[in-house]
């Protein structure tokens, strides 16, 4: 069973292909990536692709993430032969859904309705499925939510101090995100620490240009810091996290900025680009931070304080904590973040338990493998549903 994964973002698009080992199961390494990025003018893009003997680059015309995922179908298919029989696309807000589904009429409306709150993801999405359509017209093709790891989050977790009826009749409620990627990291710290995942209590941080925590307890999340939107939660990369709503209503009372203006300032100038004035990128703010820069420093200071703050929340919820996990980009390369919150760092790489022996919280650093993720979710869906493996999207 071969799966090829497209996952969209907002300037990027990624893409794997899985040859299935006895059915579902999968090496963790793909025999084929490969990824799309433009700037804000678009066209040309730089696509990169590789497997495990190969690889290259090309510059390609990209006008829209729909001729970006076409450009890494064609990609694939001239430099490795692809030959899928099912294609999985990560969905960033899927509302309630909370299970890996095929994609029909219903659940191609479902990412519409949805991509009001998270526009520059869901639409891309919806392209890089359209995309495939036109490529592989008989392909099934299947989607895996963010938010489906956090439908299991009780009311008391889920709901805000907002009228009731909004909460049960409206769908305004917390529903978190990352959460392949934390689903992913909670399984693999277990691995890690040898421990069985129904006992283990953790938080995982999720920390990249967009970040997030979540504590998870015999492997499902119980809390989590991003909310409504992707906006929410945690200090990150060009977003602000979460503010007091009294000041964006002042803003735009008094301030005369539009919901629009607010909306860009929030998340593309905002986090620690806003702060430090000079980049959403950790590394190019803790540089600046050495050389002096007040501003840059106070970027990494506010990071740190709210990351450690909402830690020490999440632990919270589940009556302590046995690992701590750290994943996504920052999470995963940088020390100064992590030593920040304890843990002293070595320098190894790849997937470890970087706590002192003697430690009673384990500390574990993990490469997140979205797209392995979803070509496993994928795969099970199609075995155990033998209906939805023969339709078309």
């Amino acid at each position: 069973m071969n799966v090829f994964v497209l996952n969209a973002g907002s300037s990027s698009f990624k893409a794997a292909y899985f040859e299935g080992r006895n059915g579902s199961e999968f090496s963790p390494d793909p025999q084929w990536s490969g990824d799309v990025r433009w700037s804000a003018n678009r066209s040309p893009g730089k696509l990169q692709w590789k497997t495990a003997a190969d690889g290259g680059s090309s510059d390609v015309n990209v006008d829209d993430h729909g001729t970006a995922a076409a450009a890494l179908l064609r990609s694939a298919m001239e430099t490795y032969g692809i030959a899928p029989d099912f294609v999985g696309h990560r969905i960033v807000h899927g509302l309630t859904e909370s299970r890996c589904t095929v994609v029909d009429a219903r659940v191609r409306a479902l990412i519409e309705s949805a991509a009001e709150l998270a526009p520059l993801h869901n639409r891309a999405a919806l392209a890089g499925i359209d995309a495939v359509a036109a490529e592989f017209p008989a392909l099934p093709q299947a989607v895996d939510f963010d938010t489906a790891f956090h439908t299991t989050l009780a009311p008391a977790a889920a709901a805000y101090a907002l009228p009731y009826d909004w909460f049960v009749s409206r769908g305004i409620r917390r529903y978190g995100f990352h959460g392949i990627s934390h689903r992913y990291c909670a399984r693999r710290t277990a691995e890690l620490v040898q421990r069985d995942p129904a006992g283990l209590r953790m938080v995982s941080a999720h920390l990249g240009n967009g970040c997030s925590l979540t504590a998870i307890a015999g492997g499902q999340s119980v809390d989590t810091t991003m909310g409504f939107t992707p906006l929410d939660g945690l200090m990150m990369g060009t977003r602000s996290g979460s503010v007091d709503p009294g000041l964006v209503l002042h803003l735009i009372t008094n301030k005369r900025y539009t919901a629009a203006e607010l909306y860009a300032i929030l998340n593309h100038d905002s986090g620690l680009k806003g702060v430090s004035q000079r980049s959403e990128d950790v590394r190019d703010v803790i540089a600046a931070a050495e050389a002096g820069s007040g501003p840059a420093q106070l970027a990494l200071d506010m990071y740190v304080r709210r990351l450690s703050g909402s830690v020490a929340a999440m632990a919270a919820a589940t009556g302590g904590i046995d690992a701590l996990a750290f994943t996504g980009g920052v999470g995963e390369h940088s020390a100064y973040v992590r030593d920040a919150l304890g843990p002293q760092s070595t320098a190894a790489d790849g997937d470890r338990d970087i706590a002192a022996a003697q430690s009673a919280v384990r500390v574990t650093v993990v490469r997140t493998r979205e797209e392995f993720a979803i070509a496993r979710d994928v795969a099970r869906l199609m075995a155990r549903e033998p209906r939805a493996a023969s339709a078309p999207p």
